[in-house]
């Protein structure tokens, strides 16, 4: 008998903080509940996710803060609203909160 590791069948998403500002960002599907703190992280800031899984990243901002945007440049996070997960990666998204 052979046994797939869960893992080799899903990809993941992690959120990398940064800034200077406060926010949080959201996955749907559900899975990522990241709260930003001026470049900290905090709540779940990464997750697995089954291959072919269109997620989408939205980024709220806190009332003293502004989202900027997403940084560019990261493989597999060009378009936030539409990560598609692919077997064994981690896609690595970075959202700009600044404090006003």
């Amino acid at each position: 008998m052979i046994t797939v590791c869960s893992h080799f069948a899903n990809g993941s998403v992690a959120i990398l903080a940064g800034g200077t500002g406060r926010g949080r960002v959201i996955s749907q599907p559900a899975g990522i509940d990241c709260r930003i703190t001026r470049g900290n992280g905090a709540g779940t800031c990464d997750e697995f996710f089954p291959v072919g899984t269109v997620v989408r990243l939205e980024a709220r901002r806190a009332p003293d803060s502004s989202f900027l945007g997403w940084r560019q440049g990261l493989p597999g996070c060009g378009d936030a609203s539409k990560v598609t997960i692919a077997r064994g990666i981690t896609i690595v998204c970075q959202p700009a909160f600044v404090l006003r």
